[in-house]
């Protein structure tokens, strides 16, 4: 029977530019980081940047997209503005097959998140927070969920008390109504800032996503071995967790499922343009094929498929050929 799912999380307005080393060290930016800077300092920062590609970004919705694109049923719940950024939004959602869940808030400023990729290919990433933090958790239809099989959360759910209060809305509805929670962790800062609700949601969850360096904090280990040594054992559907996966960078990542540990090649580029978006596409293919009841070794396929499509160009929308390509791989 093949499944569906509900992302929680926010909608973004992405923009993307290609600096150098200097920018980031010229303002005080950590490499692969996502400061939460002053909008002001934001402005000041992005006003002597060449911005050269935009569209609608953020780890759930690019989640929601993945699967979508391929067929999959997949829902995306969050709130932009009814400003042009997020038309961009909603009409990216529905080029990409994803139902909208999303509520619009009149008269406000979707969230945008400045994409800084340097010559290495890292993505650091500023925002100005908009309507994506604003939501009013009295006025949201947990009901939605109801329809679905999973229900995704992404950690940057916990970086006020509003979506804090949703996220724990929705946990409970879900435990009422058994619907498996899956956790993306999204970001190293993330663990740091919200470790007691990042591990409440991990606690709960059947799937965990993220990096290597976001399990070792979440987990409290130092060594990648003995972190998947101690969670294997943990991973089948008769376990604690239904399935884990941790990326390790270009390497590429561990699957732990039905008590095994699957390592998974990163897909061959020679030269990566902008890993945004890939560690969110890598995943939306892996679930799309585990939703679909595929076997392991496809789904995997399928991911370093999406993952090999992003990291090939500037932005975090797929090409419309990865549809072909992924029904080539299944027929």
């Amino acid at each position: 029977m093949k499944k569906s799912i509900l992302c929680l999380g926010n909608p973004v307005f992405d923009t993307f530019a290609s600096v150098s080393d200097d920018i980031l060290l010229s303002n005080n930016i950590e490499k692969g980081s996502a400061p939460i800077l002053d909008p002001k300092k934001v402005i000041e920062i992005t006003s002597k940047i060449n911005f050269i590609s935009a569209n609608c970004g953020g780890s759930a919705a690019n989640i929601a997209k993945g699967i979508a694109i391929l067929g999959g049923r997949a829902g995306l719940f969050g709130q932009y503005a009814d400003d042009k950024e997020g038309n961009i939004i909603r009409d990216s959602l529905k080029k990409h097959g994803v139902v909208n869940h999303c509520s619009v808030e009149k008269g406000a400023m979707t969230t945008q998140i400045n994409v800084l990729v340097t010559p290495d290919a890292q993505r650091t990433m500023i925002a100005i927070f908009g309507a994506s933090h604003t939501m009013d958790p009295k006025a949201v239809d947990y009901s939605i969920v109801d329809s679905y099989d999973y229900f995704l959360l992404e950690g940057y759910q916990f970086c006020n008390q509003r979506l804090i209060d949703i996220s724990y809305a929705f946990l409970k509805r879900i435990k009422e109504k058994n619907i498996s929670l899956i956790l993306s962790i999204s970001n190293i800062f993330c663990v740091e800032s919200y470790y007691q609700h990042m591990k409440c949601f991990a606690d709960s969850a059947r799937i965990i996503v993220g990096n290597e360096e976001e399990f070792l904090k979440l987990f409290n280990f130092d060594d990648i071995d003995k972190l998947l040594d101690y969670l294997q054992p943990q991973c089948s559907s008769s376990e604690k967790y239904e399935m884990i996966m941790v990326t390790v960078g270009p390497k590429g990542a561990y699957i732990l499922w039905e008590g095994k540990k699957i390592f998974v090649e990163a897909p061959d580029v020679k030269t990566p343009v902008d890993t945004t978006g890939a560690g969110d596409y890598f995943v939306a293919g892996l679930l799309y094929g585990y939703f679909q009841g595929y076997d392991m070794s496809i789904n995997n396929k399928i991911a370093q498929i999406m993952a090999k499509d992003i990291i090939s160009k500037f932005g975090s929308n797929l090409s419309l050929e990865i549809v072909d390509e992924v029904k080539k791989l299944l027929s």
